[in-house]
This record gives structure tokens, C-alpha cells and sequence, in this order.
């Protein structure tokens, strides 16, 4: 029963993890360059 629990909860961190970074490196990257094009068009002004 305890087994099944932590396996579960393996498996589950297992699966987030991964999902977790690549969400956090897709959200870094898209607000840099979201900065990084705002910053073109006030000095393009």
C-alpha cells in the first residue's frame, strides 16, 4: 500500500518535473523577448 503511494508519487514528479522546467524556460525566454521587442519599438519612435 505505502509502495504503491510513493510509486505513485514517483511517477507523477517523474512526469512534472520535465513539464515544469520546460514550462519555466519557455515563459523566461518568451518575456525576454517580449522585453527585448518593446524596447525596439519605443526606440524606434
Amino acid at each position: 500500500m505505502v509502495t504503491d503511494l510513493l510509486l505513485a508519487l514517483l511517477a507523477m514528479a517523474a512526469l512534472f518535473v520535465p513539464l515544469g522546467f520546460a514550462w519555466w524556460v519557455l515563459s523566461r525566454t518568451a518575456r525576454r523577448h517580449h522585453q527585448r521587442s518593446r524596447g525596439k519599438d519605443e526606440s524606434a519612435r
